[in-house]
């Protein structure tokens, strides 16, 4: 068992990646090189950073349940998806997979999604 540096929580030493930086302290999880961080919070921090935003902002998109596109309804945090703008970096919101995905083939280009609707729409 370890605790995680950012959340305090005791967990068992596979939630914590191994780390490549090697430390001569004389506790055993340093001795086994693993990070400080558990893996959840790791993958928090890292998006944290990714997408520029405070904690409190990171917080505020993880409460949303639905997708801002679809609705689609979150059963799990992997399902959730920060949609941004690649040109400027800004954060639009939170998508599920689906949807990010469907922008991101688009090149979320507004005009290319229009008229891909418009010929789902004449097709019918």
């Amino acid at each position: 068992m370890k605790t995680c540096s950012h959340c305090n929580q005791h967990l068992p030493l596979d939630c914590f990646y191994h780390s490549r930086k090697r430390n001569v302290a004389d506790t055993e999880w340093v001795k086994a090189g693993l990070s400080a961080n558990c893996k959840q919070c790791n993958a928090w921090n890292h998006r944290r950073r990714r997408y520029n935003l405070t904690v409190d902002e990171l917080k505020d998109l993880e409460q949303r349940t639905n997708c801002d596109i679809c609705g689609f309804a979150y059963e799990r945090a992997l399902d959730q998806c920060i949609d941004h703008d690649h040109a400027t970096g800004t954060v639009r919101g939170v998508v599920c997979r689906k949807c990010n995905l469907g922008l991101g083939h688009f090149d979320d280009d507004a005009a290319r999604l229009r008229e891909a609707a418009n010929y789902i729409e004449e097709e019918r």
